[in-house]
């Protein structure tokens, strides 16, 4: 049995024992999972059977560095420095470069 057909039967078991205790918040709470878990694999069983209860593969860590390398916050002409990023409030870099003076 590989990971994933381990995982069906443990979402197949967790579903199968709500249905027979007939109580949802009962049955997550005997299996440590949260009830918005439990409705999501309930509604991917009904869609598309046992294979809907495969785990999604993770978003790479890169796109995600990627998509918040452009997000921004002021008005940036660079990320190098403080001081070439338009701050929020005027003295924003003023108070982060005098209280980094310390260290």
């Amino acid at each position: 049995m590989n990971k994933d057909q381990r995982e069906i039967h443990r979402k197949l078991r967790i579903l199968q024992y709500a249905d027979k205790i007939g109580h949802v918040a009962k049955a997550c709470r005997y299996f440590g999972i949260g009830r918005s878990s439990f409705y999501r694999w309930r509604e991917a069983s009904k869609k598309h059977g046992e294979v809907g209860l495969i785990n999604a593969q993770p978003i790479p860590k890169r796109v995600l560095s990627d998509k918040l390398e452009h997000a921004s916050i002021g008005t940036p002409t660079s990320t190098s420095s403080c001081t070439e990023i338009k701050p929020l409030h005027e003295s924003g870099c003023t108070f982060l470069l005098e209280g980094l003076s310390g260290f």
